[in-house]
């Protein structure tokens, strides 16, 4: 959800992950009380919370967290809200100490990107969950200017697209040998998947701190207008839905939208997990790229 602060809070999102154990079922509120000073800025929540990032790494790894909070994170950084950072960890694991291994990398990752961090009552359900709530603030406008977009606008994007994809198709060739060899078949080597995988893996694992601070210096400073020579319009981050995401703030905009290039992180290995079924949308991402919406003098500057 994202809360502003002058005097009404507004819903983004309800969020869910299925999970086949029903004892492993939780529903989380976050209770916020909004002050009521009268400050020029937004404060913005959000939670994303998983099952687990990399199912054959160890779940207590770092790596596995990082994942998690960057997710949870980008929310509030396809906003540009970076200020005055907060991070609230949801999360649990079948043992007492595998769960306290996994919240001292909840403290590892505060320290490391200095974020202040909130511990409160975890689930106790002995089943595997990692994500956080987080909260941030902006003092600039938030890129919300739907009603804004025209035509000749271009649609850019902070980086390829598809995290998933290899991911997917490494699990897949475990499970069914087979598609190894069908793979291959394809002039895609195992060496090569390997690699990708590594690389998407590290990249989810970082904030896109980068990114926020980018979109931020784009925006009016808090309750001014909206000047199209110089603010972007509106953003989102390529997650779950992958592409689709243009599709649905096109339709928030009003208006139609012609994609000529969708940048994947890896073409051949984007095609194969989607002829072959292995994974619905080849363009699916955690913790993915910001899809930006301005005008083409911006998107050249950017």
């Amino acid at each position: 959800s994202e809360m502003c602060i002058r005097d009404r809070i507004t819903i983004g999102k309800g969020h869910s992950i299925v999970t086949t154990i029903p004892k492993a079922e939780v529903a989380v509120l976050d209770l916020m009380k909004l002050d009521g000073e009268k400050v020029n800025s937004y404060t913005l929540a959000n939670n994303d919370t998983i099952q687990i990032v990399d199912p054959l790494e160890d779940p207590g790894s770092q790596m596995q967290v990082d994942v998690a909070v960057s997710n949870s994170l980008n929310d509030l950084f396809t906003k540009g809200a970076f200020q005055n950072l907060r991070m609230i960890p949801l999360f649990d694991a079948p043992d007492p100490e595998l769960k306290e291994r996994i919240m001292k990398n909840y403290e590892n990752y505060s320290r490391e990107y200095g974020i202040t961090l909130i511990n409160e009552t975890q689930p106790n359900t002995g089943s595997l969950m990692l994500g956080a709530t987080v909260l941030g603030e902006s003092d600039h406008e938030l890129p919300t200017y739907y009603s804004k977009v025209e035509e000749g606008d271009e649609i850019i994007v902070t980086r390829p697209i598809g995290e998933l994809a290899p991911i997917n198709v490494y699990l897949w060739i475990l499970v069914v040998p087979e598609v190894m060899d069908l793979m291959e078949s394809k002039g895609i080597s195992f060496s090569r998947l390997e690699r990708v995988k590594a690389e998407v893996i590290e990249q989810m694992r970082k904030p896109n701190f980068s990114t926020a601070k980018v979109i931020y210096n784009y925006l009016p400073e808090f309750g001014k207008e909206f000047d199209r020579d110089s603010h972007i319009t509106m953003t989102t981050d390529v997650t779950g839905p992958g592409i689709f995401v243009v599709k649905e703030f096109a339709e928030k905009a009003g208006v139609d939208v012609k994609l000529e290039k969708i940048p994947v992180i890896d073409e051949e290995i984007a095609e194969f997990a989607t002829e072959g079924f292995i994974i619905p949308n080849s363009t699916a991402g955690t913790n993915g790229g910001t899809v930006i919406f301005c005008s083409k003098k911006i998107s050249d500057e950017i």
